[in-house]
């Protein structure tokens, strides 16, 4: 499954940043409980912030979160959604993703402390 362009019509703001939604049910629900429905690593290539060092086009660091996730490439693993710049990527990460997730979770807060959802990618690609 792809995901979708919402509409500016069901829209909601969360940390400065606008989410769009296809309807209106969609957007109460993240209105209720946004942290249960914002992508993890702000949307960023789950792989590269969990296992991905000195690649030489994204140096993967606080000033540099590499390539965004693609609507195309996504796995909700225990209830979080978590987005992939492949599906290569995404089939490595789920190979073992607690220890994936604890070694980005660990990166993720080394980088921006416990401010965990304030910055988002601006531009996820819609790829398959």
């Amino acid at each position: 499954m792809i995901g979708s362009v919402g509409s500016s019509d069901y829209s909601s703001i969360y940390n400065g940043y606008t989410f769009y939604f296809l309807s209106e049910d969609n957007k109460l629900l993240f209105d209720q409980s946004p942290s249960s429905y914002i992508p993890q690593y702000g949307g960023f290539c789950t792989w590269g912030i969990t296992d991905e060092y000195g690649c030489p086009n994204f140096p993967w660091n606080g000033s540099c979160l590499g390539p965004p996730g693609n609507w195309g490439q996504w796995s909700i693993y225990n209830d979080k959604l978590y987005f992939f710049m492949s599906d290569t990527v995404k089939e490595w990460f789920l190979l073992d993703p607690d220890t994936y997730i604890a070694n980005g979770d660990a990166r993720w807060k080394d980088w921006f402390g416990d401010n965990t959802e304030s910055l988002f990618s601006t531009t996820c690609s819609v790829e398959a």
